[in-house]
């Protein structure tokens, strides 16, 4: 069952990452997308100095927004928000660009693009009300924010944000979807920083909130760029994973 998981998890993963590589390909911006790997075997009982890594030294982070918002909801009336709303009615249309609802997409993409400031704070503001059933649409806006001609510690505050809300949410849900993406952003965050001390003073701080099964996928997206760090890390704070 955990490689049947692990594997959905994968697909999921690939999937999003699939429709945000495209339209940074269309825009000629260079599609860096990191995979979601495993990281050896990993344990669901990762534990810390022999104290479990689950368990809450902090307090929750408790996201102000409620999540149960359709896109109409979420976004307002401005032609900003419109457009987001009417890239993710087409969502589905961005990988046919020649096709009449592909172009009216790709069209109202690059109008985003042209605004970026204003496309960043609206998607900042009405993201975290999205409801679980549209959390690939969530993902998708995530790393299009992050793609956006914005300052670099804003996105990065941003993508802290929204990596913290996720983790919360994943704890209490089976959605594959939104198991998935704390692991989802976490890479997006990797690239953004294009800092490896930052990134992992992030993936220590964010580790001991999340659930066992999110822990495998931030370290899988960890491994993957840094395999001798991971280790590193895992020996550090004593982390079972077989």
């Amino acid at each position: 069952m955990k490689k049947l998981i692990l594997l959905l998890l994968g697909i999921a993963l690939l999937l999003s990452v699939y429709f945000i590589s495209r339209a940074q390909k269309h825009d000629s911006i260079p599609a860096n997308s990191i995979p979601l790997s495993t990281v050896k075997n990993p344990d669901n009982n990762i534990t810390d100095n022999n104290k479990s890594i689950n368990e809450n030294n902090q307090s929750p982070i408790i996201p102000k927004n409620k999540r149960d918002k359709n896109p109409d909801e979420a976004f307002s009336d401005s032609k900003t928000g419109q457009r987001i709303i009417k890239v993710l009615a087409l969502i589905r249309y961005l990988d046919s660009p020649a096709s009449e609802k592909g172009k009216e997409a790709w069209d109202n993409i690059q109008k985003l693009r042209d605004n970026p400031s204003e496309t960043f704070n609206e998607v900042a503001h009405g993201v975290s009300a999205l409801s679980f059933e549209n959390e690939t649409k969530r993902q998708f806006l995530i790393q299009f924010a992050s793609s956006l001609d914005v300052g670099k510690d804003e996105k990065l505050s941003f993508l802290d944000k929204e990596l913290r809300d996720s983790i919360y949410y994943a704890k209490s849900t089976d959605n594959i979807q939104v198991l998935v993406t704390p692991s989802i952003i976490f890479e997006t965050y990797l690239r953004v920083s294009a800092n490896n001390d930052v990134s992992e003073k992030l993936l220590i701080d964010i580790l001991p909130d999340a659930s066992p099964q999110v822990q495998k996928t931030l370290l899988s997206a960890y491994n993957k760029i840094n395999p001798k760090k991971t280790d590193e890390l895992i020996k550090q704070y004593n982390l079972k994973t077989n």
